[in-house]
């Protein structure tokens, strides 16, 4: 009886172990899926405001928020101080004194050779400008 128990409580601790490493890839699973997930948002996103420049449909004083929230988060933005630009996003188009912030949209999974638009937002938040870059 006494071998039983010992035998049934070691299964019980080896399965308890167990239990934590199954738990903890079940988690890895839904995370990766999550991430799989955000990615399709933000290709759809991106392709949808490629899309609608190249269809004049991309109005300009639009806010920043109705931006995000129709073609997701941009990869990168950059605010400018009085105008000038503090990093490349901002050049050519931050000579404009009412250019407070250039934001970056691409793909989400290519980076060197990849279309890019750059959206470029006044002080109030609302859209001043945009450039599309194509690869082709």
């Amino acid at each position: 009886m006494l071998k039983k128990t010992l035998c049934l409580f070691l299964l019980f601790i080896a399965c308890a172990g167990c239990s934590e490493r199954v738990l903890l890839l079940k988690r890895l699973g839904s995370s990766q899926k999550e991430m799989e997930n955000y990615i399709a948002r933000q290709e759809r996103g991106f392709l949808r405001l490629k899309h609608d420049i190249q269809g004049n449909r991309l109005q300009k004083g639009m806010s920043r928020q109705a931006i995000i929230k129709r073609y997701g988060e941009p990869v990168f933005c950059d605010p400018t101080e009085s105008g000038t630009p503090t990093h490349p996003i901002a050049s050519g188009a931050a000579a404009d004194l009412e250019i407070a912030q250039g934001c970056l949209y691409r793909a989400p999974t290519e980076y060197f050779f990849a279309d890019k638009v750059y959206l470029y937002f006044n002080r109030q938040e609302l859209l001043h400008s945009w450039k599309y870059e194509s690869v082709e």
